[in-house]
């Protein structure tokens, strides 16, 4: 669940994903320091249910939501791109 990379966002960071982008530069700006960058492997699990960590914004990735049905086998219920966020 740790990202493979992680730093500090740079400033058009923000702007990438587009909830982010949305924002005003002042909104944006009280968000800053607590934005950081993370790259993350092909078919890494972001979350699996407990207490949330932290939101992700997509900025280049497609993020999927699964769900387990009650035979055991997975579907995938959403997609999130860089037009949202996940996490809440």
């Amino acid at each position: 669940m740790s990202p493979t990379q992680s730093r500090p966002a740079s400033s058009g960071v923000g702007r990438q994903n587009r909830l982010l982008a949305a924002l005003d530069d002042r909104e944006l700006r009280r968000l800053g320091s607590g934005l950081v960058r993370e790259c993350f492997e092909l078919k890494q699990i972001l979350y699996q249910g407990g207490r949330l960590e932290a939101v992700y914004f997509p900025l280049s990735a497609v993020v999927s939501i699964l769900t387990t049905m009650d035979d055991g086998s997975g579907v995938e219920i959403a997609t999130i791109g860089n037009e949202g966020m996940v996490g809440v």
